[in-house]
């Protein structure tokens, strides 16, 4: 403790430069600084000095000086201005107290009940400052917001609902006769229609073509599922990890739909039209690249790894074409329909389930490794992987009973044929 003042005429040291001052100096210089007025500055204070000052001033400054009760500590929180904590002794408890303007208690009929106050005004009320890489993408969202965007978003709706009433045919099915009115429809069709989708996939088939189509849509939801999650979460990974904006993602958006664009060209045309590979392998290659992608992504620190993504994932583009394609086999012709129905409603069911679990998965994973979230996708690509080659086994099964019953009936009609002559 010590002080701006000093003690006239004193040989000793002063107590500004004293680590620790007893309470009999400490009272004689207040003394002697109430004769004098001047500033005390107090810079250092302990427990015990307090005590004893407390004591004394008691005694020998009963009128003049009396600090005892009056020793206080004040605490104020940015979060509530007007609340204020505050300490009666110096070895006491906190306790609160809110602190009202006059206006307010005028403005009241029976003042402030206890416990009770009112709310402060506003805290804050220019503008609120924003971080620079959020400003910056409210500047390039501003664009979607213009008129001319409103403009060419209501001629493309109007262009397709021109289309659809005049070019489009309603009675598309052939030997099938439509009556002229139509009948309304009601509740129970509706759940009947539902009914009649979902039983597509359960009801009972030669073989085992009910387990292949429960299967197919198993991989369609597994595989959608962190697919849509992962749209959620990457612009936020980009911009944590590699310091993005909103343009420069938009670049890597382009540059990854041309990218996967070529790659499902290169799929169809090479892999399936010239080489015959069958859907199961072509859906099995699809997501073997997806794999290989998600472990990638998760280590990315530069942004020329983050764009070696896109080609590695390359050949990732073919799979729900592939899956619809290898499903539509394995129904007959008039449920093509509805299978194309169930489809879409497992991959809205599995962005439903996987979109919140990823929002969640990132935000808990971000302070121990912001790429848990793609290892996670990597992992939940392991069991489609064991499914389409369970489908690829059993197709070159099927495929090397079909050539052996081909080969028998071959024989059966030479001998036949060799009998009869």
């Amino acid at each position: 403790m010590s002080s701006e003042t000093k003690k006239p005429n004193s040989e000793e040291q002063p107590l500004e430069e004293k680590t620790d001052v007893t309470p009999e100096e400490w009272a004689e210089q207040c003394t002697w600084s109430m004769t004098e007025t001047e500033t005390f500055k107090c810079h250092r204070m302990f427990t015990r000095c307090i005590q004893e000052l407390d004591c004394i001033s008691e005694t020998v400054l009963p009128k003049k000086l009396s600090l005892s009760h009056k020793t206080c500590e004040f605490r104020i929180r940015k979060e509530h201005p007007r609340l204020m904590f505050y300490l009666n002794f110096s070895y006491s408890q906190w306790e609160s107290s809110v602190v009202n303007t006059p206006a307010s208690f005028r403005s009241m009929k029976a003042g402030v009940d206890d416990g009770e106050f009112k709310l402060p005004g506003l805290a804050y009320k220019d503008k609120l400052p924003i971080s620079r890489a959020k400003y910056n993408d409210l500047q390039f969202l501003k664009k979607f917001c213009r008129s001319e965007t409103k403009r060419h978003s209501s001629l493309l709706e109007w262009t397709l609902l021109t289309y659809g009433l005049i070019c489009l045919k309603t009675k598309t099915k052939p030997g099938i006769e439509y009556s002229e009115k139509g009948k309304a429809l009601t509740f129970s069709d509706l759940f009947t229609l539902v009914k009649e989708t979902v039983s597509v996939a359960f009801k009972k088939r030669d073989g085992n073509l009910r387990k292949k189509i429960i299967l197919s849509l198993t991989v369609v939801a597994i595989i959608y599922g962190p697919n849509h999650g992962e749209r959620i979460i990457t612009y936020m990974f980009v911009r944590y990890r590699l310091k993005w904006d909103a343009l420069k993602y938009s670049i890597y958006s382009t540059y990854s739909i041309i990218t996967h664009s070529i790659g499902a060209l290169f799929s169809i045309s090479v892999f399936s039209k010239h080489w015959g590979f069958h859907d199961s392998m072509l859906c099995l290659i699809s997501i073997t690249s997806k794999l290989i992608g998600s472990v990638y992504i998760a280590f990315v620190k530069t942004d020329l790894e983050m764009f070696m993504v896109p080609l590695i994932e390359i050949l990732n583009a073919t799979t729900f074409t592939s899956l619809r394609s290898m499903a539509s086999k394995l129904v007959l012709p008039e449920e093509m329909g509805k299978i194309n129905s169930l489809f879409s409603l497992v991959e809205t069911l599995a962005a439903l389930l996987f979109d919140p679990t990823y929002s969640a998965m990132y935000a808990r994973t971000i302070p121990i490794f912001t790429g848990a979230v793609y290892i996670f996708s990597a992992i939940m690509t392991l069991p489609p992987i064991g499914i389409l080659v369970w489908f690829f086994i059993q197709h070159r099964r099927e495929t090397k009973l079909k050539k052996q019953e081909a080969i028998e009936e071959r024989i059966v009609y030479s001998e036949t044929a060799v009998n009869s002559l």
